[in-house]
């Protein structure tokens, strides 16, 4: 009995889901239309048909919830230094020609038939820093119900789902250069996600027939061609992340 309470959970459905349907997600916003994680690419994506968007977030030194991918990032003499140990002001003078936005930014402009998919850019385990201050902006921003919490991080999920049940996560897994030490799409069992993201060369009948056994919604990234698209389609998932709004136009 103890046994089953561990390996099972009741996942959410998301409200921008919808039973049948395979919805476009823009990866890092609309990266073919403008430069990816910035607030232009976003813009350029809330433009289009595109369902929600994925960012990157990530905490500095002085504590700003940033937009920004890589765990590093090229100083003026040509080193490369974690963005965490990095004011917020040290990263905008170092990338003068790309604005590195605010989580805040972002919100600030999110349309109404629009959501989020904010994947949490942290390996640690015991420091929630970040977590703690992203629920709290959603928070205050009252857009709970419009948000996605991604992470290939298990514990920043469950340490989310601790802080707020009722907040809609998901589990981002590859089975190529994934950053855990431990890989396996079973940390889903410790970390109880609503949704699963997977990389879309690991996609196959088997690990679906798993995912759905389990209850979780279903997105694949990153799907460029239409082709993928089609594929992807027929195995009825969710949605996928996509560089390019216009994939099946």
């Amino acid at each position: 009995m103890i046994l089953k309470k561990i390996i099972q959970w009741s996942p959410k459905t998301f409200p921008f889901f919808k039973k049948g349907e395979t919805i476009l997600i823009g990866h890092r916003g609309a990266p073919i239309l403008a430069y990816e994680n910035t607030i232009e690419s976003f813009k350029k994506a809330f433009d289009t048909d595109l369902m929600g968007i994925e960012l990157d977030l990530q905490l500095t030194k002085d504590k700003k919830l940033i937009i920004f991918h890589d765990w590093k990032i090229v100083t003026k003499n040509g080193l490369q230094k974690k963005i965490s140990l990095l004011n917020y002001s040290d990263i905008l003078s170092n990338n003068k020609n790309i604005k590195i936005p605010l989580l805040n930014n972002l919100i600030n402009i999110l349309p109404q038939n629009k959501f989020l998919n904010i994947e949490i850019k942290s390996m640690k385990i015991f420091n929630f820093e970040l977590e703690k201050k992203l629920l709290n902006l959603l928070y205050d921003k009252k857009i709970l119900n419009r948000v996605i919490i991604s992470s290939f991080n298990p514990f920043a999920l469950y340490k989310i789902k601790k802080m707020n049940p009722n907040i809609f996560t998901a589990f981002i897994w590859t089975n190529n250069h994934s950053p855990l030490l431990i890989n396996t799409p079973l940390w889903a069992w410790f970390c109880k996600p609503d949704g699963f993201h997977i990389d879309y060369n690991y996609l196959n009948k088997k690990i679906i027939k798993w995912i759905k056994r389990k209850k979780m919604t279903i997105l694949s990234y990153t799907i460029n061609n239409k082709k993928d698209y089609i594929i992807a389609k027929k195995l009825n998932i969710n949605g996928v992340f996509t560089d390019n709004p216009y994939l099946i136009k």
